[in-house]
Formats: C-alpha cells, sequence, structure tokens
C-alpha cells in the first residue's frame, strides 16, 4: 500500500473517531490532544509522509483499536507503532 493510501485510510479512521487532523506549523513533535473536549492529532506541516503516519498512527492507538474493525493493513501499521513506542518507553526506564 503506498504511502498516500495509508495517509487517506488513516485520516479516514480518525474522522471516523470523532478526531480531526490538523497539519500546522512550528517545531511541534506532534500527537493526540484534546481542546474543549474535541480530539485532535497534530502534525507538523514540514514532517515527511512516514513520520506523519507514525504520529496519526500513534494517536489512534492511544485510544485503544481493540475492539473497532480496521483493515488489516491499517492495524499492522498502528500496531508496529505500539510496539515501537513501548521499546522506546522501556529502554528510557533502564537509562
Amino acid at each position: 500500500m503506498k504511502q498516500i493510501e495509508i495517509y487517506n485510510e488513516l485520516k479516514e479512521l480518525a474522522k471516523n473517531l470523532g478526531i480531526t487532523i490538523r497539519r500546522v506549523n512550528g517545531s511541534i513533535s506532534g500527537g493526540l490532544c484534546t481542546v474543549k473536549d474535541k480530539m485532535y492529532i497534530l502534525v507538523n506541516k514540514t514532517d515527511p509522509p512516514e513520520v506523519v503516519i507514525n504520529v496519526i498512527a500513534n494517536g489512534i492507538a492511544s485510544l485503544g483499536i481493540e475492539n473497532l474493525y480496521i483493515k488489516p493493513v491499517i492495524r499492522e501499521i498502528i500496531e508496529k507503532e505500539v510496539l515501537s513506542r513501548n521499546r522506546l518507553i522501556q529502554s528510557e526506564n533502564i537509562k
């Protein structure tokens, strides 16, 4: 699956979950946030597509996706991000 297709699938999934994706300028790392009971995933406009995909996947994963139907290829991407994040957290806890 091409990156634009993955991005579009994640964007649609986020929309179905009530999350708005905002591409913003600035030196932000991005991620899920809530403002006035509305959920947003912020991504940096200058980030390459693979980073944007990772940020969106992490934001969606943080809500819990166990009981949702998600296309297998998209679920795999989200679960891969969760594993990467967990490894990073573990390595930081070891230091």
